[in-house]
């Protein structure tokens, strides 16, 4: 019995087969490539307004209905190619009108892509909008026909259970740039298909072709029944730069490889985003700035579906970066930094960076990105003994002294940075041998500088005031301040001149007051009133105590007005007014020395231990150019009484052609004369020397370079003069009789002067007559 029924069986299925076989095999040449193709591709045609072709259509009892060399196309390209697409499908279902399809599966398929010049895709017009019939027109209420809303209803329910696409391709050209951007997405796989108890899962798989390939992997679910989305997208080996036409035209470039992972969720209306994205070595230019870095990033993105409103928030990790071409530093090296950002703005707590070699420590917050406003504080120590080269090299300044130690610097930055406004810049910086500590505020170019102090070794200064560059081509300013300068301090701030400075050893503290206006470029156009004050100076080791010097500038005039200085006893007056505005700057000058006694004076020389005494007096008045002062021209007075000077060098020479070495210690009393300053020397036709014994009176010229040419001529008071009974003081006493004794010429410099002497014989002579005719 058993046998009888696999016989049955056997035989049904056979039957079956034939019977399946005979069906396929008419489908395949019959049917469907006579009546089903050519229906089909009547139909796309009618729905895309495109040309189509299909190279068969049959029925394989493993893969179904398989579709093959599918082309949409028009006449300038292929839209859609597809190799093979293939369905399987119940037929037991159609008869309740279901039509089950457990899966669909696509292979080697090709969309062209294209963006054409109007911005809009090419692939807009397989789906063309239909025309809706015109009101009154034929046709118009008959293209809806009674029952046909029951007939849709009573049609083919369709069910797919699983989509799979292997092996596609996308080529996108962009035709809004010329030339036309291109780009090629390869080896697309995407599975879609439904999961119990109600969801649809996907995987997609593709790869970018690019100098160095790259790849996109995601993998998700969506919830029928609460209408949630998951999905998880993988990015790998990124290259912004392949897509530069997209950004390139703020001038912005960027090189290098990104790697990205995102957590998608949507639910309701509102789509989540949980992504890192990290990339080595990544290049930045935008016009001379560059960037070079390792980022890591973690950012929550939110996009509301209805109110398009979009929110983010994140941190990134900045190691290793490098920014080359900022204004001012120019370079950034070693920037190190964990960020924190949002919509409202951004900030960091340990910003590391190296500017000019210092290592800088730093915390930066930027608040509303509408309006933004900037916070920064940072800090850095420096050995300043490399900051003059420093400020050499990088900013073309030469420091004109020396420093060393160790310095803190400080900043602290506030303020809007809209339309370049900045609140508040404070600075400080400290050290043993230089502090400085500014309070400054930017507000539409506009810089005000609440306080600027310092202190550089003894010497201090301070400025307050404005300066305004809201037109660059005329930056005002206003400035006042002070300063107090000890003067012991010059020979360290100013090494170049510390040849000169060793010679005029300069000490005491000087104190200046001053305020300066103006809105020119050129110095010489500032307005400024300024005032210098000095308890006590000394210069050359010459001391001078009560300086006073008031100063005065405008219209391209300089005045000295007054100063002042008590010296010895006495003092010294002098008044300067030069004319900046002029090519040579002329300038007038005016001193009047008076009462200084040289008693007191010569403590502070190398005539110290010198019996020399007396009170100077005298007035110059002078002019030339500051251009050169070779030219100078002027004349003046100068006198001293009281006085006993025949200790000085040039006055003993001058004693040893004349007297005895008995007879030798003269005193001049008296001394006076006017010159005149010309042809680069100061010069006298009569300087007058008086004593109890001697006179001597002539011509003296002495020269900028400190030539002297002199000639006296010697009268001898004979009522004055001792007999000790040697032969050459009778000698003496007998020639003194006549007007003139002698003439001494005197060559050479006032260093190192040489003596020259001619007796008066005729005057010697008459001396002698009359000496004798008195005796008989």
């Amino acid at each position: 019995m058993i046998k009888k029924i696999i016989i049955i069986v056997s035989i049904c299925l056979f039957v079956l087969a034939i019977l399946v076989s005979g069906g396929i095999i008419y489908l395949n040449n019959v049917f469907l490539p006579k009546t089903i193709r050519s229906l089909l591709v009547r139909s796309i045609e009618e729905q895309t307004n495109f040309r189509v072709s299909l190279g068969a259509l049959r029925v394989n009892i493993f893969k179904g209905l398989v579709l093959s060399n599918l082309e949409i196309y028009n006449q300038d390209s292929v839209l859609v190619k597809i190799k093979e697409a293939s369905c399987i499908f119940l037929p037991f279902p159609a008869f309740r009108k279901q039509i089950i399809i457990p899966s669909v599966n696509i292979k080697s398929a090709q969309v062209f892509l294209e963006r054409r010049e109007d911005k809009t895709f090419n692939l807009e017009d397989l789906f063309p909008t239909p025309k809706a019939p015109i009101a009154g027109t034929p046709g118009a209420l008959d293209s809806v026909k009674p029952g046909a809303g029951s007939a849709l209803k009573k049609g083919f329910q369709f069910s797919v259970y699983r989509f799979n696409i292997s092996n596609a391709r996308i080529i996108f050209r962009d035709a809004t740039f010329t030339p036309a951007f291109m780009k090629s997405i390869e080896n697309i796989n995407f599975t879609l298909y439904l999961s119990l108890p109600a969801s649809a899962r996907f995987k997609l798989s593709a790869l970018i072709a690019s100098s160095q390939p790259m790849n996109l992997s995601a993998y998700g679910e969506y919830k029928i029944a609460s209408r949630e989305l998951n999905s998880r997208l993988t990015v790998r080996n990124f290259s912004p730069g392949d897509f530069t036409v997209y950004y390139g035209l703020w001038g912005l470039k960027i090189d290098g490889l990104l790697n990205a992972d995102a957590n998608f969720k949507m639910k309701g209306n509102a789509l989540f985003a949980d992504t890192q994205v990290q990339s080595k070595n990544l290049n930045i230019q935008q016009g001379k700035i560059k960037v070079k870095a390792d980022i890591s990033s973690s950012v929550i993105l939110e996009y509301g579906l209805s109110d398009k409103k979009f929110h983010y928030s994140g941190s990134s990790s900045i190691a290793n970066a490098f920014i080359s071409g900022l204004k001012f530093v120019d370079t950034l090296s070693a920037v190190n930094c964990d960020l924190t950002f949002n919509n409202s703005g951004l900030s960091t707590e340990n910003l590391t960076a190296s500017i000019f070699g210092i290592p800088v420590n730093a915390k930066v917050a930027l608040n509303d990105f509408n309006a933004p406003e900037l916070s920064l504080t940072a800090h850095a120590e420096l050995s300043l003994a490399s900051l003059p080269g420093l400020l050499k090299d990088k900013f073309k300044f030469n420091f004109p002294g020396t420093i060393a130690g160790q310095g803190n610097l400080s900043l602290a930055l506030e303020g809007r940075l809209k339309e370049q406004a900045l609140a508040r810049l404070d600075l400080a910086l400290k050290s043993d041998t230089l502090s400085l500590a500014a309070n400054l505020s930017l507000q539409d170019r506009l810089l005000k500088i609440a306080k600027c102090s310092g202190r550089y070794f003894a010497s201090e200064f301070s400025i307050a005031g404005t300066i305004n560059s809201v037109n660059p081509a005329s930056t005002s300013m206003d400035l006042s301040g002070g300063v107090s300068v000890d003067l012991r301090d010059l020979k360290s701030a100013l090494p170049g001149f510390k040849g000169q400075l060793e010679k005029i050893n300069p000490e005491g503290r000087v104190k200046a007051q001053f305020n300066l206006s103006g809105k020119s470029k050129d110095p010489k156009d500032y307005i400024v009133e300024a005032q210098l004050s000095s308890d006590e100076i000394s210069l050359y080791g010459l001391k001078g105590t009560d300086l006073f010097i008031s100063y005065s500038q405008a219209n391209g005039l300089a005045n000295m007005e007054a100063a002042r200085l008590s010296l010895y006893n006495g003092s010294l007056e002098a008044a300067l007014t030069a004319n900046l505005g002029s090519q040579d700057i002329p300038y007038w000058f005016t001193a009047a020395l008076q009462g200084v006694e040289i008693k007191e004076l010569k403590k502070d020389t190398l005539a110290k231990n010198k019996d020399i005494s007396g009170i100077i007096q005298g007035g110059v008045k002078a002019s030339g150019f500051l251009s050169g002062l070779a030219d100078t021209q002027g004349a003046g007075r100068i006198s001293i009484t009281q006085g006993k000077l025949w200790e000085l060098d040039l006055f003993k020479g001058m004693g040893k052609l004349l007297f005895s070495q008995e007879f030798a210690n003269i005193t001049f009393s008296e001394g006076a004369c006017e010159f005149v300053i010309q042809d680069k020397a100061i010069s006298t036709d009569e300087l007058i020397l008086k004593s109890s014994m001697v006179n001597l009176a002539g011509p003296v010229k002495i020269g900028f370079d400190s030539s002297i040419n002199a000639r006296f001529n010697i009268d001898i008071i004979s009522e004055l003069i001792p007999l000790t009974g040697t032969f050459k003081d009778i000698a003496t006493a007998l020639v003194s009789q006549g007007q003139k004794f002698a003439v001494i010429t005197i060559s050479g410099t006032l260093k190192k002067p040489r003596y020259g002497f001619q007796a008066a014989v005729t005057d010697i002579i008459k001396g002698l007559a009359d000496t004798f005719l008195k005796k008989l």
